[in-house]
């Protein structure tokens, strides 16, 4: 944190992702396969392309952050 005595921390644990390329990614952005994990929970989610990768997080930044009923 860059104020010790902020209770908010700006990066919140449960915001907290990993992506991990596959080795078959390739450098030219043609292929990105990989798998999105979410460090609070530990649900991993595949995705074969930028555009996959980009829905992945979205989605599960909405599931964290869109309270429950």
């Amino acid at each position: 944190m860059d104020n010790p005595l902020d209770t908010v921390p700006p990066y919140p644990h449960e915001l907290s992702f990993v992506v991990r390329l596959h080795r078959s990614a390739s450098p030219s952005g043609a292929a990105l396969p990989g798998r999105l994990v979410h460090l609070a929970t530990g649900r991993q989610v595949d995705f074969t392309d930028f555009s996959g990768l980009q829905a992945a997080l979205q989605s599960a930044v909405e599931r964290i952050l869109t309270p429950s009923e």
